[in-house]
């Protein structure tokens, strides 16, 4: 049986950029805590807004698909 896992890669994008969650709270103009939580969740937490998403990878000049990672585990 194979599962498939989606790994958020918001951290990981922040560090690549060198910005803080604070530098995409200023960039998106959500809320700090809204983007706290969802850049330190192992996965997008469910119900997240299409428009949150599209909003953040904006900010960071990526897709919204490129907000996680697919991978596929056995």
């Amino acid at each position: 049986m194979t599962t498939t896992t989606r790994r958020n890669k918001i951290m990981d994008l922040l560090r690549q950029r060198d910005w803080s969650i604070y530098r995409l709270h200023q960039e998106t103009g959500m809320s700090y805590q809204a983007i706290h939580k969802l850049a330190t969740s192992d996965e997008i937490p469910a119900g997240t807004s299409y428009g949150t998403l599209l909003a953040v990878s904006r900010a960071l000049g990526v897709s919204v698909s490129d907000l996680e990672e697919k991978d596929v585990a056995g």
